[in-house]
């Protein structure tokens, strides 16, 4: 029971990862 809530975690950090690396990497070519 107390591994679900870090798997959801660890999948949803994955997700926002996910969509925020191809913005830091447009933000840092652009600089």
């Amino acid at each position: 029971m107390t591994t679900l809530p870090k798997v959801l975690i660890i999948l949803v950090i994955g997700l926002v990862a996910a969509q925020a690396a191809p913005t830091l990497k447009l933000k840092f070519l652009n600089i």
